[in-house]
């Protein structure tokens, strides 16, 4: 079962797993998967629904590319943007967002 934080974090782990592998139909699937599992549904934290918000538009731009997709860990160009978000949501989805404190308001 996927916890609310992390959710985002395992998706984008188990898409890289796949792509790793070089598994064309294991990472269709994983795609697949992301995609519904990024629909809005209620109970997700803000932060986290931004972050099932770009693992869906990753897996969207990667569904496009897959018959063309170089399945290597330093794909280049476009794929390589997805793998380096993917690696970034992966690695970051497991600690709490950082939110910023309120400085001043400086009169007009």
């Amino acid at each position: 079962m996927h916890t609310q934080l992390n959710g985002s974090a395992e998706r984008a782990r188990s898409i890289l797993d796949a792509w790793k592998r070089r598994d064309l139909k294991g990472l269709r699937a994983e795609l697949d998967l992301a995609h519904d599992h990024c629909a809005h549904v209620p109970g997700h934290s803000f932060e986290e629904q931004e972050r099932l918000d770009l693992l869906d538009g990753i897996a969207q731009q990667l569904q496009q590319g897959l018959p063309f997709l170089p399945l290597t860990s330093d794909p280049g160009g476009r794929p390589e943007v997805c793998y380096r978000l993917l690696i970034h949501l992966a690695l970051s989805g497991d600690r709490p967002a950082i939110r910023s404190k309120k400085l001043a308001v400086f009169p007009c």
